[in-house]
């Protein structure tokens, strides 16, 4: 994970307070791997790894998925639309 990831992870802590529960979307695999195919990055960790620093972190949720390129096209700017209709703070 990168700085742009604990800092989505702080502003959720913040807005979820005391009582809230922090949930995660995950990659299992780099996002690299679509965009650049013939470049992929190497994951900095394992997904084991992944889970248990997310853990760490006191996220109360997580869930792990492949990225593809229909979960990018399609998936993806479907799911932000349905969050930001239904939780504009959270976007």
């Amino acid at each position: 994970m990168h700085r742009g990831h604990l800092a989505i992870i702080k502003q959720a802590r913040a807005l979820a307070g005391k009582e809230g529960k922090i949930a995660v979307l995950s990659f299992s695999n780099h996002p690299s791997e679509i965009f650049k195919p013939d470049q992929p990055t190497l994951l900095v960790c394992s997904l084991p790894h992944k889970i248990h620093l997310i853990e760490k972190m006191g996220i109360h949720y997580s869930s792990y998925c492949p990225l593809t390129a229909i979960w990018h096209n399609i998936v993806q700017p479907h799911l932000l639309k349905e969050c930001a209709n239904s939780s504009p703070s959270l976007i």
